[in-house]
């Protein structure tokens, strides 16, 4: 037995090197001090092909400045999103005092339970970079590297003695310099050092791979003692299979090396592809950076097999042999990788280790599968490592660094070819804490109307709330806009997701109102509570519709005459501006300066009449236009409208006053019209006389949603418009769309506007636009809706559009972030509800 094997050297591979955990430092049993930070993800669209590039550009420069520091280890974790506390915040924000809550309980431990069960992992991604602060590698004191030596055998004489050495006091405080400059070199990346709560986790969290625990409880048990961080039970089954145990949990674990890459690296993007798989897969990088001289270093390497692969062609030659086109493309890669030595381009040598775990064998195995032949389409060949699976289980252990014993899976190459695996991006879209409505969708490729496949096909939940859009103190948020845009053309999903949107948002603490200008809401959920009521099925579902206030506007009920009134529900300009466009608007050609005259004079008459307490509404206004000592053409304009007036759809908005305006006070509103005749968008043809008059209603209605905004700057109100595209068809309904925009966030007020052409959400004077867009497919607008997104118009993105099937659309959040997701509707009772004749996801579950 050598002395190393009797001093316990062979073991020591098999537990912790850890000896101390401060702030983001850990200290090794050895020495040596690592630095650990979090960084941030940078969300890159999925076909942004030009963010990709810039950002390896930063990472290439951010790495470049590790050189003097020799070795990092950059490590993407799957960490559980731990929807209980997602789900536990959303939930202080729910009306429960109302007659919603028995829905949104059920809503909130639905979605948490379905989605742990058909993803079982529900993870997110997270990176972090390690750097040694000092270890024998970077040493440049012989006195301190033999000092560093002697402790190490010194430490583990006395463990096999009984004894201990204390940790010394304050020892991280000799690295706060070298601590400095590494933050400073990592600044174009905006690493944030871990605190020792995160520090003392992440190092327990590579014993739990795979396992179930309490977070909160293993930091203690660490925290407690730094000898609990390896409390595992590691151990073999079917003799090459790491199975690790803990308090009656148990995962099977598989470490696999990267063995062989493309000959062409470029746009390789590994760690993108990794996250589009279904299981998490953590990804771990040991790097080195290569001496520029020396016999071990790189370039010597290289030089040695160049030799030997000049050795092989001669002798092909000598014997007249073909050359293998291995041999000639291997030595043309090594002139390559010399020409870079000699442009001092910085190298590097890496181990590459992609860990998965399961619950079965048979399980991981399947993952085993799966990975290889995902990767293997991008020639990136990985090895089960059977002999190696303890060895590499330990060497990717936090603090460790590649030294001259790691001579497999190494792989050599430049930093910027390193780069190319396209490291800290995610993709990500909606908000950290909200409703799940759907999964980010892996693929630029047609599903050819199979929304389900992609749904099961993606990783990637997508949650909003858009409560949030103004709300300060949200990081990362670029804009504070609260509206919303929905476009589409009609059968994408546009309407399904609009109701989706409306009834999980009137769980929250808010007052909601939906205009219905179809008129097809009402029916569908009278028809489902009666239903439900007959069969005694879903209460909560039944005292969810109750709570519904619904108004249904019909100009054959004289109960309805004068709701919509301007000088019933407005006072002041407002009410002379929305009379005075409504007159203009119905009068049209007949309308002169005369006219107009005439008719606003009478507009303030029966303003002061009402002032005064007296109830007048439009009707008194064509009245007294048509009195004795008006011209003529001002009585002929007033009795042509009281007689277009008279038994129309307009009786809505003139009247005589008797009637009081529409009342808003219930939590949930849905209003609808009955009786409107809207041209179709983007109509080129004349408006029909009662079209012309349906358009008149709603402007009024647009001027009283502006008032519902702007009751109470102290509550939040949401309004969901539908068929809104009508703002933009005139001059009035354009200026009516502003100023339902600029009462948005001063007022708490959010507006959903619900249009099938992207030109309707904005206009050549107004720079308002909207915080957040759900674009579903209008086959005819695919640039115009890449250009109103801000993305590059290229094949490639034109063709991520286009290939959009039903249910799917781009997701453009408050923070800058475009993802295509696939809209799931996961509530097949709340479904019933959005049966109507526009959508056509009414089999989604």
């Amino acid at each position: 037995m050598s002395i190393l094997s009797f001093l316990g050297f062979d073991d020591q591979l098999r537990q912790s090197s850890i000896w101390d955990i401060h702030d983001n430092l850990i200290l090794k049993k050895d020495g040596s001090v690592s630095a650990i930070y979090h960084v941030p993800s940078r969300v890159v669209n999925s076909v942004d092909d030009e963010a990709k590039e810039s950002f390896k550009e930063v990472v290439f420069s951010s790495l470049s400045g590790l050189q003097d520091y020799k070795d990092f280890n950059i490590r993407m974790i799957p960490v559980p999103q731990e929807l209980l506390d997602k789900f536990n915040k959303l939930s202080l924000d729910i009306d429960w005092d109302s007659g919603v809550s028995e829905l949104a309980d059920e809503v909130l431990h639905g979605m948490m339970y379905n989605l742990e069960d058909s993803l079982g992992d529900v993870f997110e991604y997270k990176y972090c970079i390690v750097v040694p602060l000092k270890s024998i590698h970077v040493s440049v004191d012989l006195k301190s590297v033999m000092r560093q030596s002697y402790r190490a055998v010194r430490n583990k004489t006395m463990s096999y003695l009984g004894f201990s050495e204390d940790v010394p006091v304050d020892w991280y405080k000799r690295y706060d310099v070298q601590k400095e400059l590494v933050d400073n070199a990592l600044s174009l990346l905006s690493v944030r050092a871990l605190t020792t709560t995160e520090n003392v986790f992440l190092n327990r969290l590579q014993y739990l791979r795979g396992l179930s625990y309490d977070k909160d409880m293993e930091i203690e048990f660490v925290q407690g003692s730094i000898e609990n961080l390896d409390e595992v039970n590691i151990e073999f089954e079917n003799i090459n299979i790491l199975k690790v145990s803990n308090l009656g949990s148990q995962s099977y674990v598989g470490l696999l090396p990267v063995n062989n890459l493309p000959e062409n690296i470029s746009y390789l993007h590994l760690q993108e592809e990794i996250q589009t798989l279904r299981f998490p897969v953590e990804s771990n990088f040991l790097v080195q950076f290569s001496l520029s001289k020396g016999a071990f270093s790189l370039l010597a390497k290289a030089n040695r097999s160049r030799q030997r692969l000049k050795n092989t062609m001669e002798e092909a030659d000598e014997s007249e042999s073909l050359q293998k086109t291995t041999v000639i493309r291997s030595r043309f890669l090594l002139e390559d990788l010399q020409e870079r030595f000699d442009e001092k381009e910085p190298m590097v040598s890496y181990l590459n280790t992609l860990i998965v775990t399961a619950d079965s064998i048979e399980e991981l195995k399947s993952r085993y599968e799966i990975l290889f032949s995902h990767l293997n389409q991008l020639g990136v060949g990985l090895v089960r490592a059977n002999a190696d699976q303890l060895y590499l289980y330990y060497k990717n252990m936090i603090g460790e660094v590649l030294d001259i014993n790691d001579k497999n899976f190494i792989q050599p190459t430049t930093l910027e070819g390193f780069c190319e695996n396209l490291f800290f991006i995610t993709r990500k879209v909606g908000t950290d804490v909200g409703f799940y409505i759907g999964r980010v969708d892996n693929q630029v490729s047609s599903w050819q109307g199979d929304f389900e496949l992609a749904i099961d096909s993606s990783n990637n939940p997508v949650y909003t709330n858009l409560l949030q859009a103004n709300k300060q103190k949200v990081s990362g948020k670029v804009t504070n806009n609260p509206h919303v845009g929905i476009i589409g053309e009609t059968g994408s999903g546009k309407s399904f997701l609009t109701k989706l949107l409306f009834t999980y948002h009137s769980f929250l603490k808010s007052k909601i109102l939906y205009i219905d200008p179809k008129a097809e809401m009402r029916k569908q959920y009278n028809k489902v509570l009666g239903e439900h009521k007959k069969a005694g099925t879903n209460v909560a579902l039944q005292k969810y519709i109750e709570s519904i206030d619904f108004v249904t506007l019909d100009a054959k009920n004289p109960v309805n005459y004068g709701v919509l009134d301007p000088i019933v529900f407005l006072t002041g300009a407002e009410a002379v501006d929305l009379a005075d466009s409504m007159i203009d608007s119905l009068l049209g050609k007949d309308n002169n300066p005369v006219v107009q005259a005439g008719y606003l004079d009478s507009i303030d008459k029966v303003l002061k009449r009402r002032a005064s307490g007296e109830k007048v509404g439009m009707l008194h206004v064509f009245e007294d236009m048509q009195s004795e000592n008006n011209k003529e053409e001002v009585v002929n304009a007033g009795n042509l409208l009281e007689r277009i007036v008279k038994n129309s759809i307009l009786s809505l908005c003139f009247s005589d006053g008797t009637n009081d305006a529409i009342g808003l006070d219930n939590k949930i509103t849905i209003l609808e019209i009955t009786g409107l005749d809207l041209p179709k968008a983007n109509s080129n043809h004349d408006m029909t006389k009662t079209q012309q008059k349906s358009l008149t209603v709603m402007y009024a209605l647009g001027y009283f949603c502006k008032r519902f905004g702007e009751r109470d700057k102290t509550e939040e109100t949401i309004l969901f418009f539908d068929e809104a595209w009508f703002f933009n068809s005139t001059a009035v309904g354009r200026a009516i769309l502003m100023e339902l925009k600029r009462i948005g966030r001063s007022f708490n007020n959010f507006m959903v506007y619900i249009t099938q052409s992207v030109h309707d959400l904005s206009t050549t004077d107004d720079s308002t636009g909207f915080g957040t867009v759900f674009a579903f497919l209008e086959k005819t607008e695919v640039d115009d809706v890449l250009d109103y997104l801000k993305i590059v118009k290229t094949e490639h993105t034109r063709e991520w559009i286009n290939n959009m099937t039903m249910g799917q659309c781009i997701y453009y959040d408050t923070f800058g972030r475009k993802e295509r997701i696939t809209v799931d509707g996961m509530f097949p009772e709340i479904m019933e509800l959005f049966n109507t004749v526009e959508t056509k996801l009414q089999s989604v579950a």
